[in-house]
């Protein structure tokens, strides 16, 4: 993503770039891009709710002088307006910039300000005011941990997203989304608005029921033969704009892993919980439903009809 970024930038093809993070990456996303763009000329602004208003930290000991950080949160102010004035001025300096910028916000702080960060950049007048908005203020965005959105009624980060009118958007995650086919339509949707139907009941009809039908134990024949051609005929669709990474590539570069398993057996008191969990009749339903969301299947379907065996047994 760091590389898509900067090549875009470089060319010329983007000017503001908006990076949206779980507020936990922030630092590590700041970080990733002090270590890779050296000292290129981009200009990289980061609003983060650790720190307080108006405070600048050193986060590297060899800060590049090209970078700078500005960092700005509303967690101790208790001055709403302030907190506005403040964010107003870090985001002035964002968009006029004479030369390219990115932005990394957490998800929590996008959804506070997003109408702030959408400004026109002169003016960063309220969006309530049409004049003050400027439909292509950020050129790109990019969300991290994607898999995280949600496609319902009412969810903030969604309308936030909607609102921002940027043509591009990527997303970025390393959950195998196919398992969870309302995810993937929510980060399909966003990057590709339409791709797979116009709603979500749209594509519930000519994908999900019927792909989740054939993945049902109990599935007949024509079900799994049906669910495996629009599984394909989905992928096929979905391979035009998803790039995909296995652990294949990594292991040309990466030396080879050594994994040490010890089993260890498990105390009375802890097999007797264990029991009481999976004779628990409100129980069956959860593990039917990780059965069908698990991203590992063979961990979770194997538990009811294995009994008690497997717990306890010294390999």
């Amino acid at each position: 993503a760091i590389t898509l970024i900067i090549t875009l930038l470089e060319h010329g093809l983007i000017n503001r770039c908006l990076v949206i993070v779980p507020s936990s990456l922030v630092d590590n996303w700041r970080n990733e891009f002090v270590q890779w763009i050296g000292e290129l000329k981009t200009q990289r602004f980061v609003m983060t709710l650790k720190s307080n208003l108006g405070r600048k930290r050193n986060y590297s000991r060899k800060r590049k002088p090209h970078v700078s950080m500005a960092h700005c949160s509303n967690a101790t102010n208790k001055n709403p307006m302030q907190t506005q004035e403040a964010l107003a001025d870090q985001l002035r300096t964002f968009h006029m910039k004479n030369g390219k910028s990115i932005l990394i916000v957490g998800y929590e702080m996008f959804r506070k300000y997003y109408q702030l960060i959408k400004m026109k950049p002169k003016t960063l007048v309220p969006a309530t005011r049409s004049e003050g908005e400027d439909s292509n203020v950020v050129d790109l965005i990019v969300c991290d941990e994607g898999h995280r959105l949600k496609n319902k009624a009412g969810n903030q980060t969604m309308d936030a997203l909607d609102a921002m009118n940027t043509p591009r958007k990527i997303i970025i995650t390393g959950t195998p989304i196919q398992n969870n086919l309302s995810e993937l339509y929510t980060m399909c949707n966003i990057v590709n608005p339409g791709i797979l139907g116009c709603d979500y009941r749209d594509f519930q009809s000519k994908y999900g029921k019927i792909i989740e039908k054939s993945r049902d134990t109990s599935s007949e024949a024509y079900d799994k033969h049906l669910g495996d051609c629009k599984s394909k005929e989905l992928n096929s669709v979905l391979n035009d704009f998803i790039l995909q990474r296995s652990n294949d590539l990594l292991m040309k570069y990466l030396p080879i892993k050594d994994e040490f398993i010890v089993f260890h057996s498990i105390s009375r008191l802890q097999q007797d919980l264990y029991t009481q969990l999976l004779s628990c009749a409100k129980m069956k339903p959860c593990m039917e439903w990780l059965e069908v969301e698990s991203a590992h299947n063979d961990i979770t379907s194997p538990i009811p009809k294995r009994g008690m065996g497997h717990v306890n047994k010294k390999e």
